[in-house]
């Protein structure tokens, strides 16, 4: 018997959508989008109590059934693009309309990491890495690319290096954006794979 689905009656699904479009995820949209939804299931289920004797108990059943599902429908629309704006504002932009080269980059995480300012270090270090290798042609150059994606980018052209880029941008989002500090070890680290993906050899190897 636990397995055989519950289908409201209208009370029940006017609550349950209620309780559903009321909660946190869905405030963000406008109050009047709550407002039109939770009225269009209200007037729904009254109309269909006003004509629920006609129709029968199967197909009031089936109408509610239905009016459940539009809600359902409703709820994944609102949800799905909020929760993707939540993991993409989780995963930042690398450049944000940084102009400078890789050498200037370069540049200024060897001072920063001469002062031992490692978290500017390691950050200019990582951005140097995915500003060289566009610069080479190496990987594509797209405005607005957070750090994953230059780490998968970089990892489908030098898959000997996936980890370390991967663990390179996670360590350059921590930084950046999260509460995570940076260390010298973290530095050589960057610099060690700024130096592999420089190298002849490995740009030769991911080649063939």
């Amino acid at each position: 018997m636990s397995d055989i689905p519950v289908i409201p009656d209208a009370d029940t699904a006017r609550q349950w959508a209620a309780d559903e479009l009321a909660k946190a995820p869905y405030q963000p949209h406008s109050e009047s989008l709550l407002d039109k939804i939770l009225g269009w299931v209200d007037d729904a289920l009254n109309n269909l109590g006003n004509v629920g004797a006609d129709l029968g108990a199967g197909r009031t059943v089936l109408a509610i059934a239905i009016i459940a599902l539009v809600v359902a429908a409703v709820v994944f629309a609102v949800v799905g693009p909020m929760r993707r704006a939540r993991r993409l504002a989780r995963e930042h932009l690398v450049f944000e309309d940084d102009a400078r080269t890789a050498a200037q980059m370069r540049e200024s995480s060897k001072k920063a990491a001469a002062d031992g300012q490692w978290r500017l270090a390691v950050l200019e270090r990582y951005r140097a890495i995915v500003r060289s290798l566009e610069e080479r042609d190496l990987i594509p150059e797209r405005p607005g690319m957070t750090a994953h994606e230059a780490a998968t980018e970089i990892a489908r052209r030098f898959p000997d290096v996936r980890h370390l880029v991967g663990h390179a941008s996670d360590v350059f989002d921590g930084i950046r954006y999260g509460n995570r500090d940076a260390t010298a070890e973290d530095y050589e680290k960057m610099l060690s794979l700024d130096r592999a993906l420089a190298d002849r050899s490995v740009l030769t190897a991911a080649r063939s």
